[in-house]
């Protein structure tokens, strides 16, 4: 009886959990993010390469971060007025946890794409756990990652300018051949909304055992 308490606390916590925009400029405490890093490492990784790195970011470096994707978005033709905007929603942000993933040079296409999947396990762990701790969180893909700042930012020489890889992931490799998997935004939620799904089960799902 209790397993099946557990499990379905659980449930409740994987589907209310919600992407939030908004958050209250309290910090949530820094023993519930170090927490769910803990937890994000225990996802499944075929043939245990931990691919995963986490990034707390201080104070300075949300702000910093917040700048280099301002540059980012004014560069690609982004209008000063969303430029304006997004500067200070992110400059605003209570924490920021960046996660990348690290392959061994010599991993092929496969284990690349394992260690990528690995790493997407990870996230949704560490979102899950900081919903269960009362912290909402939004994961973010905006490509800040292609300014020249932005792996210096995380203590790494700067990204070569010769680069020509062509996997399909989410980030261009940085200069020790890690890749962006997310921007992930954390704090206490002003609002939570409704959730949403378009698809009921039976337009996903292919039941032989029905």
């Amino acid at each position: 009886m209790q397993d099946i308490v557990r499990s379905q606390s659980i449930a409740e916590v994987i589907r209310n959990r919600r992407s939030i925009d908004s958050f209250r400029p309290e910090l949530p405490p820094r023993e519930n993010i170090l927490a769910a890093i803990d937890s994000a490492r225990w996802a499944p990784n075929h043939k245990r390469t931990e691919p995963w790195r986490f990034y707390l970011l201080d104070d300075a470096r949300v702000r910093a971060l917040a700048e280099l994707n301002a540059e980012m978005l004014a560069r690609d033709g982004a209008p000063a007025e969303k430029v304006a905007i997004k500067r200070e929603q992110w400059a605003a942000v209570p924490g920021v946890v960046i996660i990348t993933v690290r392959s061994e040079p010599d991993a092929d296409d496969v284990t690349r794409r394992e260690d990528y999947a690995a790493v997407a396990c990870a996230a949704q762990n560490f979102m899950l756990h900081l919903w269960a701790c009362g912290v909402a969180s939004k994961w973010s893909t905006s490509a800040v990652w292609r300014h020249e700042g932005f792996w210096p930012l995380l203590g790494h020489a700067p990204e070569p300018d010769d680069s020509d890889d062509d996997r399909v992931l989410t980030a261009a490799p940085g200069a020790d051949g890690e890749e962006v998997v997310g921007i992930f935004f954390y704090g206490t939620a002003e609002s939570v909304p409704a959730g949403k799904r378009r698809l009921p089960l039976e337009a996903v799902l292919t039941d032989f055992r029905g």
